[in-house]
């Protein structure tokens, strides 16, 4: 999701996108709308429709950083879960996989069930898992950070909360 558009010029908007799709060219990109920070993001497809003159016009940006910050935390919710127990990674994949078309984000350290470390993303509806890198601090403990976006934001992120934990019961 490419937010905070009320605040860049059109032309970075522009290369922030491009960025994004060599970086994950089949994820979905949200755009938010640069006139109404508080609108449902515009979500792009594919290359044919990735003219940003269509969509930004204003080549200054605007500088109401507190109506941004109203809109974003009125568009976004996110929640962390702790998650107390060492899990099966494959069963935490594959419920992050089924909330894919909710969650805008989520991402965490678990422990699994073998005694190791593991970081967790969920990303343009793709889930990735890799060993916790042995020079990096121990984590103390799991949990996983979970992003909505949108009118329901607040109710998928408790949503997908109450489920995360009775995976981990």
């Amino acid at each position: 999701m490419i937010t905070k558009t009320d605040v860049a010029l059109p032309r970075d908007i522009s290369k922030t996108e491009e960025a994004c799709r060599r970086a994950a060219p089949n994820a979905r990109i949200f755009i938010q709308e640069s006139t109404d920070p508080g609108k449902t993001a515009l979500e792009v497809f594919g290359p044919a429709q990735n003219d940003a003159s269509a969509r930004y016009t204003d080549e200054s940006p605007k500088q109401n950083k507190g109506a941004e910050a109203l809109a974003h935390q009125t568009r976004h919710a996110s929640v962390t879960v702790d998650l107390p127990k060492p899990l099966d990674v494959d069963v935490l994949v594959s419920f992050l996989s089924s909330q894919s078309a909710l969650l805008m984000r989520a991402k965490g350290i678990a422990l699994d069930k073998a005694g190791s470390w593991q970081e967790v993303q969920l990303a343009g509806r793709q889930v990735t898992v890799r060993p916790h890198g042995s020079q990096k601090r121990r984590p103390e403990s799991s949990a996983m950070v979970m992003i909505a976006a949108g009118p329901n934001a607040e109710g998928i992120v408790h949503e997908a909360e109450a489920e995360l934990k009775q995976l981990n019961r």
